[in-house]
């Protein structure tokens, strides 16, 4: 029985968000949901006594919470992968950065595309983004074997450091402005608004939080 966020895979987290998504009557919901979680069929769960399955059932109140971050490490096995996050924007590809950023203002459809947000961020060991692997492989691997808890640790962890060298690039900039030559001026003023787009995207990638999704789908507040 799956108990916790650390267990817990992206695919089976985006299976339970889908039915979360349904609605429906409350118990049967909480019954498929228990079911993944537990790997047992309904049909099992049904034939369960009931002081058993409410057990399961308490279990599985994990749930109400977003996962906790944790450190971000270097390297996340996954599947046959050993897949190295970008955590330093700097270090983005502009193709890392297009994608990054449409995917994560995508908001058609009831699930976000937690997997293919990932991919931007998690790299094979030894390749460059999307040059020397199958992207379809990948975003396989990080479905079946990444946990939810380093999902969402990476993600927010990738955000604060975004937002907090943006921050920092435009203080920079603001400084230079001392400079006295009209070209020069100009052309820092155009940096600084390019800076200060940028800080604009990054605010709102902070305000879309994915995994605030099903604790509120499920009607329950999110763990401090």
């Amino acid at each position: 029985m799956i108990d916790n966020h650390k267990a817990l895979t992206v695919g089976k987290y985006i299976e339970i968000l889908k039915i979360a998504e349904l609605g429906g009557e409350p118990l049967e919901r909480n019954e498929e949901i228990v079911s993944i979680l537990s790997g047992k069929t309904v049909k099992e769960l049904d034939m369960m006594p009931l002081e058993d399955y409410s057990v399961l059932c308490k279990r599985a109140s994990f749930l109400t919470a977003e996962p906790r971050p944790v450190p971000a490490r270097k390297t996340y096995k996954c599947g046959r992968f050993t897949l190295c996050p970008t955590l330093d924007y700097k270090k983005l590809t502009t193709a890392q950065y297009i994608d990054f950023q449409t995917l994560t203002r995508a908001q058609e459809g009831p699930v976000p595309p937690y997997v293919e947000i990932l991919s931007c961020l998690l790299v094979p060991e030894g390749c460059k983004y999307c040059d020397g692997y199958d992207v379809a492989d990948v975003h396989a691997a990080i479905r079946d074997d990444l946990s939810v808890e380093d999902a969402a640790s990476l993600y927010h962890f990738f955000m604060a450091r975004l937002v907090k060298s943006m921050r920092r690039s435009l203080t920079s900039l603001k400084g230079a402005l001392k400079a006295k030559d009209r070209t020069a001026t100009e052309a820092i003023r155009e940096k600084m608004r390019e800076a200060t787009a940028l800080l604009s995207d990054g605010a709102g990638w902070q305000t879309w939080t994915p995994f605030q999704r099903l604790p509120a789908l499920l009607g329950m507040t999110s763990g401090e």
